[in-house]
């Protein structure tokens, strides 16, 4: 895809509600994808949850709130 056709497609000013939606849902999975990454605090996570013996659900909370702040993070800086 050329940059211009991305370009055309990114600034069109009636995006049907289906193309919208596809849109958001690959912004989605590419954004997972970018969280399986390195980083993203998984390390200090680890490492965390191992020295303070935590638990499963302990790592579900932790993961909740990095999850959530960095959307947040993200959303702001778009806008």
């Amino acid at each position: 895809m050329s940059h211009e056709v991305l370009k055309e497609a990114l600034y069109y000013e009636q995006l049907s509600p289906l193309v919208l939606l596809a849109v958001l849902g690959v912004a989605f999975l590419l954004g997972a994808l970018h969280a399986l990454g390195p980083g993203h605090g998984k390390s200090l996570m680890a490492a965390y949850l191992v020295g303070s013996q935590g638990r499963a659900r302990d790592a579900v909370v932790l993961a909740l709130a990095l999850t959530l702040s960095h959307v947040l993070v993200v959303v702001v800086v778009a806008l």
